[in-house]
This record gives structure tokens, sequence and C-alpha cells, in this order.
């Protein structure tokens, strides 16, 4: 599997973004590319973690960062 770097998803991200606001694309395409851009949006937010019961020092690390939103 090719290794792609973060630089490489975030300029394709930013991609998405300029060709569903542009105004040479077609409602389609438009479509198809907020299409994408909701799928990234919803895989990102994964659910919370839950303690283990019993654990009163459970850490659970940037799951509940609200700087990055996770």
């Amino acid at each position: 599997m090719k290794k792609v770097s973060l630089k490489e998803i975030l300029d394709t991200i930013l991609d998405w973004k300029v060709q569903a606001i542009s105004e040479h694309n077609d409602g389609r395409v438009k479509q198809h590319y907020l299409s994408l851009l909701k799928d990234v949006n919803h895989a990102s937010h994964w659910p919370v973690p839950r303690a283990p019961p019993g654990d009163a020092f459970w850490d659970p690390g940037l799951a509940r960062d609200e700087e990055f939103g996770f």
C-alpha cells in the first residue's frame, strides 16, 4: 500500500472544497465533491471512548481534546 503524506491528504480535501463551490461545475459535480467532504467529516468524528468500569485513572487522551474537536 502506498503511504500518503498528511500534506497530500489536506491538499486533496482543499481541492474538493474548491470544486464543491466552483461556479464552473454543475450541480451534479458539486454534489459529488460535497458528498466526498461529508464522508471525510463523518469518518473524522469517532465516538468518544468510555472509561472501563472501576478505572478512576483512565485517560482518553486526545479523544476528549477540545482544541482538536475529537
